[in-house]
């Protein structure tokens, strides 16, 4: 009887050693099952929020708002929504790569080539040659229109190459060309003649009443721009980049025209400036890409010093030979000022852009051919500081390797 009632004392002293270690078995259990529920929740929200940052700056896909309720959701009992797999963690490290302020837009190659085609109109360049009257100078009454010869719209082109030292840093060289010439031939009306506008008035040509006169003038200018530009302030769909470097620029103008007179002959005046400058200059480019498109607005502005000569020559041959034959010479500093805004397209990964933009592009302190044969006329030489500009369209077609 008592060892019945010793095993059967040891009996329920192992059932009950058995049923505490279970439980805390259990216990432990519960609490290992809660922290990890807690851990994957947090990696969970860290997650939405970086998409979410992510794709609010226009670098990641959309997440539908399913996706965002279910990473907010904490873990709970039930199907859970499966973590982040390998292809969105490396998607999300992608954005944060590319939300970096130092990473513009289009620095991923090394080398860029482009090419410009230019349709330009230049202004404040016109030259008035007759006028037809019944007088000679200098008491003539104007009795029509005056001619005149006026550079119209003209095509040039710009060309260019780009390396790309790193990722905000390039070196570059371009070269533009632009050549405009008018020519414009008028006869008298009936019962009129033609009085030169651009002859010396001492000369004996000076009182003849021409017939016919023909008359036209060259406008062209070279540029050659060597570039280092550095990023100033970027970020994934935008860069303000410096340009700075030197300039080589010529600028040439040439006047010549024809008078004649039935019985008494012909004369001729020509007139021909150039000027031939290096410096440097200094600029911005502005760039702006649309989210999550290849559209994007661009300006530019550029401010240039030169220190050249000047070069002119005024030549008047008359039915008996030269009348007139003087030159004059200057050193200027030339101001150039350009402008430019526009609209473009990039492809995705930014290796092939066009755009098409407005420029403005103004010379300063330049010596006109008409203000050169004004001077002639004047004998006064003076003061021959005038401005010329041009104005016109531009087409920008690039490849980026």
């Amino acid at each position: 009887m008592r060892k019945y009632f010793l095993g059967s004392l040891v009996t329920m002293l192992l059932a009950l050693a058995q049923q505490g270690l279970a439980q805390d078995t259990s216990g432990a259990s519960a609490q290992q099952m809660a922290y990890a529920q807690q851990m994957a929740y947090a990696q969970q929200m860290a997650y939405a929020q970086q998409m979410a940052y992510a794709q609010q700056m226009g670098c990641a896909p959309q997440m539908g708002y399913g996706q965002q309720a279910a990473y907010a959701q904490p873990a709970g009992p039930g199907p859970q929504p499966a973590a982040p797999g390998m292809a969105d963690q490396a998607m999300a490290g992608q954005a944060c790569q590319e939300l970096d302020p130092c990473c513009p837009p289009g620095r991923n190659s090394k080398w860029a080539v482009y090419g410009e085609f230019l349709y330009l109109h230049p202004r404040d360049s016109e030259v008035a040659f007759a006028v037809p009257t019944t007088v000679p100078p200098p008491l003539q009454p104007e009795l029509g229109p005056v001619a005149l010869v006026d550079p119209d719209w003209s095509p040039g082109f710009r060309l260019g190459v780009e390396r790309n030292l790193n990722e905000t840093t390039s070196i570059g060289v371009n070269y533009t060309y632009f050549d405009s010439r008018q020519s414009n031939t008028v006869t008298a009306p009936d019962g009129t003649g033609l009085t030169s506008l651009v002859v010396q008035p001492g000369t004996a040509s000076s009182g003849v009443l021409f017939d016919t006169a023909t008359a036209s003038l060259d406008i062209n200018f070279q540029r050659v721009n060597l570039d280092y530009c550095s990023v100033l302030c970027c970020g994934p769909t935008y860069a303000i980049t410096l340009v700075d470097g030197v300039s080589y620029a010529h600028l040439g103008q040439n006047f010549l025209s024809t008078f004649t007179a039935i019985g008494v002959g012909a004369t001729a005046v020509d007139a021909n400036s150039t000027f031939d400058g290096g410096g440097i200059h200094v600029g911005l480019n502005l760039e702006k890409h649309a989210f999550n498109s290849g559209l994007l607005a661009y300006g530019r502005g550029m401010a240039t010093l030169l220190g050249g000569e000047f070069e002119e020559t005024y030549v008047q041959r008359g039915v008996f030979g030269p009348e007139v034959n003087t030159s004059w010479k200057s050193g200027r500093v030339v101001t150039i000022l350009d402008l430019e805004t526009g609209i473009g397209w990039a492809n995705c990964n930014d290796t092939v852009r066009v755009s098409i933009g407005y420029m403005f592009n103004g010379w300063f302190n330049v010596v006109r051919a008409n203000q050169f044969i004004d001077a002639v006329q004047n004998d006064n030489f003076t003061a021959l500081d005038k401005s010329l500009s041009f104005d016109g369209f531009v087409g920008h077609a690039e490849v980026r390797f």
